[in-house]
């Protein structure tokens, strides 16, 4: 049986940009369920005067000003993270 890994370096590649997909920190305590934080978002517009970004998350979120010294993970692919979800919901 032959066993692919996929590597995460296209993560955090940079400063986090206009159209890049992120994934926010959890605002709460390890292992309390947050869902902003396995949700995926899309920055809209990043305000560098007050350190914050535009963001627009999927369904339940939608629009939210975030402050972007959270961002946890950036990519320019949105599949990226959907595989770097994948891979801690099995602890990979």
């Amino acid at each position: 049986m032959i066993t692919r890994f996929k590597l995460f370096e296209n993560i955090n590649d940079g400063e986090p940009q206009d159209g890049d997909y992120i994934l926010y920190k959890s605002r709460r305590g390890e292992g309390l369920y947050d869902v902003l934080a396995i949700t995926i978002g899309k920055i809209l517009k990043i305000r560098k005067v007050y350190n914050e970004a535009q963001v627009i998350f999927d369904v339940p979120i939608g629009l939210m000003f975030i402050d972007l010294d959270k961002i946890e993970f950036w990519s320019k692919n949105r599949e990226d993270l959907e595989a770097l979800l994948a891979s801690k919901k099995y602890n990979v």
